[in-house]
Parts: structure tokens; sequence; C-alpha cells
């Protein structure tokens, strides 16, 4: 019977794996991966080697990338340790990969008003099926701080005494909080059909650019500065958060709105607040003079 190789198996396992194969080889110089050449001293000159690597474009590949192809090799290892061709791997113990901290954009209450009169008037065009039903989600986080999947599930079932409340998806954690006033609208639309998250990044940045959501920005992104127009930098996560952002900037108390986003704990809401304003009390101000 044919014993399969390291590389057989992992390509096996996924044939898109066939960039970390070969990244791999060249990490430790060799031509065919072994078993034996699994060992955290191996795994950890891969990591090094994957930090310093430059695609065609001459970019570093982004940390976060790094660290999902680590994680993608440690689950495969698992999987060999189990049928017991290799010895556990503890990749804990390859390094952790620092990824660098990204800014976001949000939009103002005036900037969300520029999209939502766009919103009213593609309404009343025939066809742009794929725009309508995007926005639609988009506008319903932007009023309700929920995850795109909750929205598209939310209809006026979950409306009650001028509250809304909904059990997150993702997390099972129920969130309660006014009725915004233009959500009755949004859910009248709300689409039956899913579209790609490329698709929904196209149409958001599209819409706000034909909003003239277009200032220049700076922002720290995967780990280096970029500058460009602010609509270049929108995705499907801009309404939730701008929903948190611009409700921290009224002087919510945090603690009211991480529970409306449904997230579970202040730390996780303070990710998704964006912006460099702050806002202090008269006692504040006074420590400053």
């Amino acid at each position: 019977m044919e014993t399969r190789t390291f590389e057989q198996l992992f390509t096996e396992k996924n044939p898109e794996h066939a960039f970390l194969l070969t990244r791999m080889q060249e990490a430790l110089n060799v031509d065919e991966v072994t078993f034996a050449d699994i060992t955290t001293l191996n795994l950890n000159t891969f990591k090094e080697y994957l930090k310093t690597y430059r695609k065609s474009n001459g970019k570093l590949i982004a940390a976060s990338t790094v660290k999902n192809y680590l994680a993608v090799m440690g689950a495969f290892l698992n999987d060999l340790a189990a049928d017991g061709l290799i010895q556990p791997v503890n990749m804990k113990k390859v390094g952790h990969i620092k990824v660098p901290p990204s800014e976001n954009v949000y939009c103002t209450e005036e900037e969300m008003a520029r999209i939502d009169a766009y919103y009213d008037r593609l309404l009343c065009k025939p066809n742009h099926q794929a725009e309508k039903d995007v926005l639609t989600l988009f506008l319903i986080e932007n009023v309700t701080g929920a995850r795109q999947s909750d929205c598209a599930l939310m209809t006026e079932r979950n409306i009650q005494d001028g509250q809304l409340s909904y059990i997150s998806k993702k997390t099972k954690q129920k969130s309660v909080l006014p009725v915004h006033r233009k959500l009755q609208k949004y859910l009248a639309h709300r689409p039956t059909r899913e579209y790609s998250r490329t698709t929904i990044a196209r149409v958001i940045k599209r819409v706000a650019e034909r909003c003239g959501i277009t200032e220049q920005v700076t922002i720290q992104y995967r780990g280096e500065l970029r500058t460009g127009r602010k609509c270049d930098f929108m995705s499907s996560h801009s309404g939730r958060r701008s929903f948190v952002t611009n409700l921290l900037n009224k002087e919510v108390p945090i603690a009211s709105v991480s529970k409306m986003a449904g997230h579970s704990s202040t730390n996780m809401t303070m990710r998704y607040f964006v912006g460099n304003d702050i806002h202090l009390n008269e006692q504040g101000i006074a420590f400053f003079r």
C-alpha cells in the first residue's frame, strides 16, 4: 500500500494550499517537506519567513494573513497528530503573531442622511435590485447597530411598544433598543437574497462616492499608513461602526451602546469606535485650564 507524503496530504486536504506549501519549502530550503521537518524550530522558521515574504506586487503579507496561515497549518498538523503520523505540535510555542491595529472610517449623521436620500431616490427607480438590497441592510445596520446577518433576519415582528429586540445569530445575545424613526421604512424593503462580501463592499463604496463622501483621509491599515478617499475605505461594517461612533460622540454611556450593539464587553464596543474627538465635561475641561 502506497504511503502518502506530507505534501500529498496537505494539498489533498486543500488544493489551494499549494502557495503555502511552496513558501514552507523556501523557508526550510528543501525540495520537499517531510513529516520529519515538522518541528517547533522549523515552524518558527516558517513563521519568520512568512513575515518577511513579499508578494508579486512588492508588498509584505499582512500580519493578520500570516496569523491565518499558521492557524491553517496548525489545524492540519492536529489532524496528522490525531492519525498518529506526527507527534503533537504545540502551535502556541511557534510564537504569537501581533496583528497591528487597523483604523476604520465611519459616516457622520450628515453623511448617512445623504445616503438615505440617495436610497429614497433609488427606490423610485426600476431595476438596481442589488444596490437597493445592499443599501437596505447597510441602513438597517446604521440605525440598529446590528450585524448584517441579524439585519437580514429582522422584521416588524421584532418591534413592540417602541422597542426593537432581537437575538444575535452569531453570539446568541439579546439586544433591546429604541426603534429608530426610519427603521420600518427599511424593513419594508428587506432583501430576500444574499450577496457576497465583495458585492456588498463594492456597492457601499460606489454609493458613498456618489454621495460625495470623498474627503481625503489617512488611516493605519494592515500595518501601514494609507491615504485615500473616505469612500474607498468603507465596508459592510461601516454602518455598525457609524452607529456606535455617533452614539458615543453624543456621550451616550458606553455600557448602553455596548448592550444595544450586542457586544459582550465595552472593550469590544471601543473597537468599533472611530474618531479622535475627545468630549469633556466641565470638570474635565477645568483640569486643563
